[in-house]
């Protein structure tokens, strides 16, 4: 067996910080940006219209009651700070996957892990957490688990071309990503 010929494989990846950020915002964009255009041109709602069901997550549901969801400076920089702290935090997770897994040698496998991971995040986004806000279940749909397998899909991908094999380091930045300490 050990005659075996294997197939070339690249090295593994220990968790990629700044790969894992760069991941969790190009992914963050591309999902608003597909968003905002399903919204406008499919939904013939206002541009707007997701940014008030965001920011309704800290600023209460009677954000939701205004008719018009008009644009406003406040409600837009809210949604929009939730929207990348969200992105940054599910970003960093699933790459913390892909590293954990070592599956960042397989294009498949990480584009399985990031849709994987973008359809449970939609699960516990609109299934989960409607407890706590109880009209994120009229938000339902099938565009939005779209646009969450979309973002993991983007997000896991995004990981992979930018993270960095461990032994492509100096050995002291690749102590620092592994977590030891230097100075023991």
């Amino acid at each position: 067996m050990e005659n075996m010929r294997k197939a070339p494989q690249r090295e593994a990846i220990s968790l990629d910080l700044k790969a894992a950020v760069i991941a969790g915002l190009v992914a963050g964009g591309v999902a608003l940006a597909f968003d905002l255009l399903w919204t406008v041109f499919v939904l013939d709602s206002q541009p707007w219209h997701t940014a008030h069901l965001v920011a309704a997550l800290l600023m209460g549901s009677d954000l939701l009651l205004s008719a018009a969801q008009e644009f406003s400076l406040e409600v837009l920089v809210l949604a929009l700070a939730i929207h990348v702290a969200a992105s940054l935090l599910f970003g960093i997770l699933i790459a913390s996957i892909i590293a954990g897994l070592h599956a960042e040698s397989s294009r498949w496998l990480v584009v399985a892990i990031g849709a994987g991971c973008g359809a449970l995040l939609y699960f516990v986004n609109f299934y989960g957490m409607d407890g706590f806000f109880p009209w994120i279940v009229d938000l339902r749909a099938g565009s939005r688990g779209v646009e969450h397998v979309v973002f993991g899909i983007f997000a896991a991908l995004e990981y992979r071309t930018h993270a960095r094999p461990v032994a492509s380091l100096t050995p002291s930045k690749a102590a620092i990503m592994r977590g030891q300490d230097q100075g023991t």
